[in-house]
């Protein structure tokens, strides 16, 4: 580890439940063709019970609850490196990540940089993102238009993000989020930098689907509408009803919950839909329907 002189030296910040996971994780960044790394994994438990964070150069704890924001920000604050990667313990890196990011930002003199996506699904692997972002658009729309049935037309997570430490530092992840942090993120990020973003398209990480304990999958609509109330004023009609069917009308269906759909109801009734979206909301009735089944057969 560096005293931080080194200007090529990248942070990589992994906040962690300590699920057994953690150990491909960290194996993936060490195993990373760029050599000058440091890794801080965050603990949001009271301690590594498991020694799951074994090779982390830096181990904190949230004490316990907190959330993976206060870890990501715990883990900035304690950075040495002049760039700060996000990587999520359920997730992993190609080995070549953090050199073609580097590369990218250094020749197009950017401070944010994202790179494409596998996204594993059960036995299925996707490349993400289906459409690349493109200048004129809103990185808030580019993410929440659901313009087709499957996910992804719009796509940038959390463990594919890079940013210099100075960006990391002025632009925290909200904590008082509980939900589509990382979308917050790259929509203030957005803001900061306008258009000057690095994407390396090249698929050079891998997300894993709703783990276990994953905040995915649990349909709870309210955990989406701090979100919307944040930024609903700077995204579009038709992405306003997108998000407004696929998060929140979807959830409120999955949970059988009245006043979840009369409010998604409200807010469609003001804004305009993909049919897409309109399909993948009644994806939460089906959802509802089978755990009513399972309920009654038990």
């Amino acid at each position: 580890m560096t005293d931080g002189v080194n200007d090529q030296l990248v942070t990589v910040v992994i906040p962690s439940l300590g699920r057994s996971e953690l150990i491909r994780t960290i194996e993936s960044v060490r195993n990373q063709t760029h050599r000058d790394i440091e890794i801080i994994v965050v603990l949001d438990t009271a301690m590594d019970e498991g020694g799951t964070a074994t090779g982390a150069d830096i181990v904190l704890t949230t004490g316990g609850g907190r959330g993976a924001a206060v870890g990501r920000n715990m883990g900035v604050a304690a950075a040495s490196g002049r760039f700060v990667a996000f990587l999520d313990d359920d997730d992993w890196w190609e080995a070549t990540k953090i050199e073609k990011q580097i590369a990218s930002m250094t020749r197009q003199s950017t401070e944010f940089s994202y790179t494409a996506t596998y996204f594993h699904s059960g036995n299925t692997v996707r490349t993400l993102p289906i459409t690349r972002y493109g200048a004129g658009s809103s990185m808030g729309d580019y993410l929440v238009l659901r313009p087709g049935l499957r996910h992804g037309h719009g796509y940038v997570q959390s463990s594919s993000i890079m940013l210099t430490r100075r960006l990391a530092q002025h632009v925290a992840w909200d904590e008082s989020l509980s939900k589509h942090q990382d979308w917050d993120l790259v929509v203030r990020l957005e803001e900061e930098v306008g258009e000057k973003v690095s994407y390396v398209d090249e698929p050079l990480v891998h997300v894993q689907q709703a783990s276990k304990s994953s905040i995915s999958t649990v349909r709870n609509w309210r955990r989406s509408v701090p979100f919307y109330d944040k930024h609903a004023s700077s995204l579009g009609k038709t992405a306003r009803g997108d998000f407004i069917a696929t998060q929140i009308l979807r959830s409120a269906l999955a949970a059988g919950d009245g006043q979840g759909i009369v409010y998604a109801a409200s807010g469609l009734s003001k804004a305009r839909v993909h049919p897409a979206a309109l399909i993948v909301s009644l994806y939460g009735a089906v959802e509802f329907g089978k755990r009513l089944r399972q309920r009654v057969a038990s």
